[in-house]
C-alpha cells in the first residue's frame, strides 16, 4: 500500500492532520491502534465533560428546590455511563464518517516506522507494509507509574469505570485533567485527595483563577494536599509527607504522562525531556517527518488540532509556523475557569506596569438569572499603551466566553476598543468590557471607592 501521506495516530493532531491533507488533494492514511479520536474523544477530554455537565446538575439542586422545582437526589450510575457512552459513540461515528467522505484510510494496528518512508504495521489480520512519501508522528501520549509501586490507575482508564473505584483515592497531579477527575469523584461521594509537590493547583494560570478554584475544591470535599515532597509505600495504600503527616488511601490515580515512542524508536528521532523535538513548523530532526499533538509535549487538544493542520500542510509543501504565546487554558468543573495571554505575576516580571480590573459576576445580570454568581473576571493591561496583555476568568460559561479575549489578544486590541463595542445584555460575556472599565475606575455596577 501507497500513501502520499501517512499519520501514525488517528487523535486530535493525527485526525486533523489527515483530513487536511486529503483537502489538499492526497492519498492519506491513518495508522490508529485502538480508536479514531484518541484518548481525548474515547477517554479524555469528552468523556469528563459528560460527566461534569451531568454532575453539575446534582450540584444544583438547591437551586432547583428554591426557585420552585420538587425535586430529590439521587443518581443512576448506570444511566450516566450510558449517557457519557452515547455521546462518545455519537462523535466516534461522525468523525469516522468525515473520514471517510475525505477518502482516508483508516488502518487499524500498531504502526512502527522503520524510515521515513516505510511503516511496518501490526494488525489483527497480521503484518502490513505501507509506504509513503511523508510521515507524521501523532502518536500521542500515555500515563505512568514512576512510583515503584503497586495499586497505581492511570488517570485515563478512570472515567469509564467509575462505578469500580474504591473510596479512598489519591490524585497525583495538578493540572487540569487531574483537577477535573479530583471533582468527578468528589462529586460521586469518592474521598478524594489531590497530590503533588508544588505550591497548589494549576500552576499555568493566573493566582486568582487558581487560588479560587483550589478554595472551591476544598469547599466541596477536595482535599489538597500540595507543596510538600512526597513518598508511596509499597503496596501504594500510604502516602508519607516530608516534615510529617501520612494519609491512607485504597488507590493511586497518576496524573504523570509521558510520550508514546516505543513504536517509533526505529527512526532515530530527537526528544526533549521525553517528548518528540520539533520546531514551529512541526518538523522534526529527520527530513520528511513530521510530528505533532501530545508526542511533543503538548497539554491541550486545541493545540494538537492546529499542530496537525501545520504539519500536514508543510509536509506537502506549505511553509507555515504555529504560534504558541497565547494560547487558552480551560478547566470545566464548576465554576469554570479560563485564561489566556500573561499572568499579572508574569507581566510585571517581564518589565511591563500594568493595571487590573476586575469585574464580578454578582454584579452580573445574567449570572444570577443562572443562579451562577460566583467569580469574576480579571484582565492585566498593558498600562503605557492600553494592550490587553492576559485576560483571567472564573466563573458561568468561562470557557466560552475566553474566545473574545483571545481574539482581543490575537489582534491585540487595546482597551479603548474593548470598551468601545456594544456588548449584548444581559450577558456573560458583558463581564469582559466590565472588567476592562474597571481598570479605568469607568465600571458602571461596581460602587465607588471611598477615600
Amino acid at each position: 500500500m501507497i500513501f502520499d501521506l501517512c499519520v501514525i495516530g488517528g487523535g486530535p493532531a493525527g485526525y486533523h492532520a489527515a483530513i487536511r491533507a486529503s483537502q489538499l488533494n492526497v492519498k492519506v492514511a491513518v495508522i490508529e491502534d485502538a480508536e479514531v479520536g484518541g484518548i481525548c474523544l474515547n477517554r479524555g477530554c469528552i468523556p469528563s465533560k459528560a460527566l461534569i455537565e451531568i454532575l453539575k446538575l446534582t450540584s444544583r439542586l438547591e437551586y432547583f428546590r428554591r426557585i420552585g422545582f420538587n425535586v430529590s437526589g439521587g443518581l443512576n450510575i448506570e444511566a450516566v455511563k450510558s449517557e457519557v457512552k452515547e455521546v462518545i459513540s455519537k462523535l466516534t461515528h461522525g468523525l469516522r464518517s468525515v473520514l471517510e467522505s475525505y477518502d482516508v484510510t483508516v488502518i487499524n494496528g500498531v504502526g512502527r516506522p522503520q524510515s521515513p518512508s516505510y511503516v511496518k504495521v501490526q494488525s489483527s489480520s497480521g503484518l502490513m507494509d505501507v509506504e509513503c512519501r511523508r510521515l507524521i508522528i501523532a502518536s500521542g501520549s500515555k500515563t505512568v507509574n514512576p512510583f515503584n509501586t503497586s495499586n497505581v490507575l492511570g488517570i485515563d482508564s478512570v472515567l469509564l469505570g467509575i462505578d469500580k473505584l474504591p473510596q479512598n483515592i489519591a490524585i497525583i497531579g495538578e493540572d487540569v485533567f487531574s483537577v477535573e477527575v479530583a471533582y468527578i469523584l468528589g462529586r460521586l461521594d469518592r474521598n478524594v485527595f489531590l497530590v503533588n509537590d508544588k505550591p497548589g493547583v494549576l500552576p499555568d494560570m493566573d493566582r486568582d483563577v487558581s487560588k479560587g478554584i483550589q478554595s472551591w475544591l476544598i469547599r466541596n470535599g477536595v482535599k489538597i494536599l500540595t507543596g510538600k515532597r512526597f513518598s508511596i509505600n509499597e503496596d501504594g495504600r500510604e502516602i508519607r509527607f516530608e516534615g510529617g503527616g501520612k494519609i491512607a488511601i485504597d488507590a493511586i490515580v497518576s496524573g504523570y504522562r509521558i510520550a508514546r515512542i516505543d513504536e517509533i524508536n526505529a527512526l532515530g528521532l530527537e526528544f526533549s525531556n521525553q517528548w518528540v523535538r520539533v520546531n514551529n513548523k512541526m518538523e522534526t530532526n529527520i527530513n520528511g517527518v513530521y510530528s505533532a499533538g501530545d508526542v511533543t509535549g503538548g497539554k491541550y487538544a486545541h493545540v494538537a488540532f492546529m499542530e496537525g493542520i501545520v504539519a500536514a500542510e508543510n509536509a506537502l509543501g506549505g511553509n507555515i509556523s504555529i504560534d504558541l504565546e497565547k494560547i487558552p487554558k480551560c478547566i470545566y468543573i464548576g465554576p469554570e475557569a479560563s485564561s489566556i495571554g500573561l499572568t499579572e505575576e508574569e507581566a510585571k516580571l517581564k518589565g511591563y506596569k500594568v493595571i487590573v480590573g476586575r469585574a464580578l459576576f454578582s454584579a452580573n445580570g445574567r449570572a444570577l438569572t443562572l443562579g451562577e454568581g460566583e467569580g469574576m473576571v480579571k484582565v492585566v493591561i498593558d498600562s503605557k499603551y492600553g494592550e490587553i496583555l492576559g485576560v483571567h476568568i472564573v466563573g458561568p460559561r468561562a470557557t466560552d466566553i475566553i474566545g473574545e479575549a483571545l481574539v482581543a489578544l490575537r489582534l491585540e486590541a487595546s482597551s479603548s476598543e474593548i470598551i468601545d463595542i456594544p456588548h449584548p445584555h444581559p450577558t456573560i460575556i458583558e463581564a469582559i468590557r466590565e472588567a476592562v472599565m474597571a481598570a479605568y475606575k469607568k465600571a458602571i455596577h461596581i460602587p465607588k471607592a471611598k477615600l
